[in-house]
């Protein structure tokens, strides 16, 4: 992806003979939702930090499973 970013302004990507997406390299990475998940094993629950997270400005959601913390942000 690199190499398309220094040589093209305008990217248009094709699977099997068909249109799959096109656009500026902006507009691709913006459809690209990308997303980090992060699984914590804890020893301990502590809501205030879970809440914390939460308001983490990256971070989408926060789920708390049994002992397991599940945090998915935006990469």
């Amino acid at each position: 992806m690199e190499e398309v970013e220094e040589l093209c302004t305008r990217i248009l990507i094709i699977d099997h003979g068909r249109i799959i997406a096109k656009g500026t390299k902006d507009e691709l990475k913006s459809l690209a939702a990308i997303n980090e998940k992060i699984d914590v094993e804890l020893s301990g629950v502590n809501y205030t930090i879970i809440e914390k997270i939460k308001k983490i400005d990256d971070v989408t959601d926060c789920i708390l499973n049994g002992n397991k913390l599940n945090i998915i942000a935006k990469k």
